[in-house]
């Protein structure tokens, strides 16, 4: 059956079609739905590296707002300014929080928070 076809009947760009195809299809070429999804579980599972854990760096320079009060929020949008080309160093609050509470950088107490709130502030496990 031809991709745009298939696109056309499940709502889909015949891009994301062919995109999908090329990235899941077995070695011989051909494409099943079962290798697809198995492929597509492996990649998630594959444990991705935190970039407050692996770069002392943007570790350093994050704990050091955080030291002078600021809050992951502000720093966020510290980073992305003060860093427009090194876009790894571009991280959402969250990350930031995430990066608290694992103990990945300097702590800061919860009445410091600029928001206040100390808890429920991650949202994500």
């Amino acid at each position: 059956e031809p991709v745009k076809d298939i696109a056309e009947r499940i709502g889909k760009t015949f891009q994301s079609v062919y995109r999908e195809i090329a990235r899941n299809q077995k070695p011989d070429g051909t494409y099943q739905p079962w290798y697809a999804h198995a492929q597509s579980y492996q990649r998630r599972r594959r444990p991705k590296t935190r970039r407050l854990a692996s770069d002392e760096g943007l570790r350093t320079a994050v704990a050091k707002k955080l030291s002078r009060k600021w809050s992951p929020a502000q720093i966020s949008r510290w980073l992305r300014r003060r860093y427009r080309r090194r876009p790894t160093w571009h991280l959402c609050t969250e990350t930031i929080y995430e990066g608290v509470y694992r103990g990945l950088v300097v702590d800061i107490d919860p009445q410091d928070r600029n928001s206040g709130k100390s808890a429920n502030i991650l949202r994500t496990g």
